[in-house]
């Protein structure tokens, strides 16, 4: 449905970035401070938008950020992420590596709320 390519998340999400309304949440909710949003904005990105066949959803939003050599960083921001999404009650699926070939990229985990439905997924 839609694919967008770019060398800096922040040319996509800058001005929400900036403002004050989402930046207090990210830090207190998920632990994503001014050093994680340095990270994130700085890092290359896919931004997918497609369509589901079955589900409660029509459509789901893909965001792929190319890791690079900064794992370890982004492990330390997917941690307390991690953490967060657990206290809110969400369930993880097994952890699942998606290329064994490439020691950059991060396992993945499905998100689920308790009635089943899959509300996001994300490396971790």
């Amino acid at each position: 449905m839609l694919e967008i390519r770019g060398e800096r998340l922040d040319l996509l999400l800058a001005d929400l970035l900036n403002r004050q309304m989402i930046r207090e949440p990210l830090a207190s909710r998920y632990g994503i401070g001014d050093r994680q949003l340095t990270l994130l904005r700085g890092t290359p990105f896919l931004l997918r938008l497609k369509p589901q066949a079955t589900g409660p959803f029509q459509a789901s939003l893909e965001l792929q950020l190319a890791v690079g050599d900064q794992r370890s960083q982004w492990a330390a921001l997917l941690a307390p992420l991690r953490k967060a999404l657990l206290d809110q009650g969400l369930g993880e699926s097994s952890p699942q590596i998606r290329s064994a070939s490439s020691p950059s990229v991060l396992p993945t985990s499905s998100w689920k709320r308790d009635d089943g439905t899959v509300v996001g997924a994300g490396a971790g």
